[in-house]
């Protein structure tokens, strides 16, 4: 089995876990990203149909296409919401179960500028909170 150190460890592969890393990549730490699956390519990140609400200047900033209305964003009302606070991205080309993807591709091509180390395939979990599960 192969030892593996690092200062940050972050635990999974989509929105959270890669901006994580980013944030992560700006200090003098080393970082490792692991998922159970392909980083950028599983989890709900993926499956949000290009519609979310998060740090969009940032997003942007790392190449994730937004849709705009008038040189802003267009903020929409998303199905069950009383309030429009979503952004949709422009995700032409992706069909409606991956379009998450418009999200994970920029973020992931991000952290591999930055030399953030990954490893898919990894599934962590604690067997002591297992345990605990099982008894109940």
């Amino acid at each position: 089995m192969e030892k593996i150190t690092t200062d940050v460890l972050i635990i999974g592969g989509g929105l959270a876990a890669m901006t994580a890393a980013l944030e992560a990549s700006e200090s003098p730490c080393s970082i490792l990203v692991v998922s159970k699956s392909k980083v950028g390519n599983s989890g709900a990140t993926l499956m949000a149909g290009s519609n979310f609400a998060g740090d969009l200047l940032q997003l942007e900033g790392v190449g994730v296409k937004f849709l705009m209305s008038g040189g802003r964003f267009d903020i929409r009302k998303p199905p069950g919401h009383r309030n429009a606070r979503t952004v949709f991205t422009y995700n032409s080309g992706f069909p409606i179960n991956i379009r998450g993807k418009t999200i994970t591709e920029p973020l992931k091509h991000a952290i591999e500028k930055k030399a953030v180390r990954v490893l898919d395939g990894v599934l962590i979990y604690n067997p002591s909170i297992c345990n605990v599960i099982k008894n109940k």
